[in-house]
């Protein structure tokens, strides 16, 4: 979950809601599972790592002021080294979907390129699989 939720904050900085908004929107089903807690937690301690900083944004007169967070340097480097990672020997297929649909959702990566990546490394995987054996 945090590194979908700093895939998300790749795109643009945001607030609470509306990540959980972009959350559950693209992931689907996957995403109607979260709550809004979860997400707030997840940010806490995201922030707490050094991944993200929050800064309280005005608000409009029917709400109050909100905290909009966004990725540091060490947050966008996660990032990207989480997109590049791939399951060995086998990828975890919920993890994967994440990753196809944080790609699309923040235009970190064509999620094309990351299923044929992924696709690849399945196969060598296989290969020393059989070679091993």
């Amino acid at each position: 979950m945090q590194d979908a939720v700093l895939a998300m904050l790749a795109k643009e900085p945001s607030h609470g809601y509306q990540l959980h908004a972009r959350l559950r929107r693209s992931l689907g089903p996957l995403g109607e599972s979260m709550n809004r807690g979860q997400i707030y937690v997840t940010l806490a301690r995201l922030e707490k790592a050094g991944l993200v900083v929050g800064e309280r944004a005005d608000g409009v007169a029917e709400r109050p002021e909100r905290k909009v967070y966004a990725l540091t340097p060490a947050g966008q480097q996660r990032v990207a080294v989480w997109l590049a990672e791939v399951g060995w020997p086998k990828p975890d297929l919920a993890e994967f979907h994440l990753k196809l649909a944080a790609a699309a959702a923040g235009r970190l990566a064509d999620p094309v390129e990351l299923e044929a990546c992924e696709r690849a490394w399945s196969k060598v995987a296989q290969a020393l699989g059989a070679e091993t054996a």
